[in-house]
């Protein structure tokens, strides 16, 4: 990755008030230096149409696994067209501390509206999901853990506010034993993984999407960072 700077070299005195100030591309240089600009590892804005399927290739960093369910790409984003609630996309990210984000579209206003992210991912069934789920009144984040006996809850928050958004940019973080999740860029929870926890969740690089089984929730602009 390269930084870019661009400076504007002054030639001649400034104009006087009120004339044009003149610059010619001989005043201007651009230099390269080290990086500066952060870019994401794996990224996905789901253009198109048609199926999404072990094989199919993100827009940038590899191609994806099918975790479960029927996906495909509509009107630009990522659907589940059928499946259950282990339903979900994954890519590897390489290393088990990663950030992943995605935009959590709900179709419709019904409060079984949920969609959000996987994480620190091991197998097919072993995987942290992080869900926005669109209650009332304002929209409620869980992050749970999925394991081959089942699913449960190891924290949740509801988002403040009076009114469910149309949209939401959802993101979680796993660094060490901790998850932090953040809503538009504001921190919203945080958690710490403890005992068995933090060893069965605590080295999976897997991560990507999911609607935990809800087919009218869209998913889109889909980044993974290190």
């Amino acid at each position: 990755m390269v930084g870019v700077a661009v400076a504007v070299l002054a030639a001649a005195a400034a104009p006087a008030s009120g004339a044009p100030l003149v610059v010619s591309p001989a005043t201007l240089f651009v230099q390269s230096g080290p990086a500066t600009i952060d870019v994401p590892i794996r990224y996905a804005r789901f253009g198109g149409a048609g199926a999404i399927v072990t094989g199919t290739p993100l827009d940038v960093g590899g191609t994806w696994t099918v975790g479960g369910g029927t996906w495909t790409r509509l009107s630009g984003a990522a659907d589940l067209v059928s499946g259950t609630g282990r339903s979900h996309l994954w890519v590897d990210s390489g290393r088990a501390d990663h950030e992943v984000r995605v935009t959590v579209v709900p179709q419709n206003s019904a409060s079984s509206r949920r969609g959000g992210v996987v994480l620190r991912g091991s197998a097919t069934t072993t995987y942290l999901q992080v869900l926005y789920r669109h209650t009332s009144p304002a929209g409620r984040v869980e992050l749970q853990k999925v394991a081959p006996t089942g699913v449960t809850t190891l924290a949740a928050v509801s988002l403040p506010g009076t009114s469910r958004p149309s949209s939401i940019r959802l993101a979680a973080r796993a660094t060490g034993p901790s998850v932090q999740v953040r809503i538009a860029g504001t921190l919203v929870l945080t958690h710490t993984l403890t005992g068995g926890d933090a060893g069965t969740y605590g080295s999976g690089s897997r991560t990507g999407i999911t609607t935990d089984g809800d087919g009218r929730t869209s998913l889109d602009e889909l980044e993974v960072w290190r």
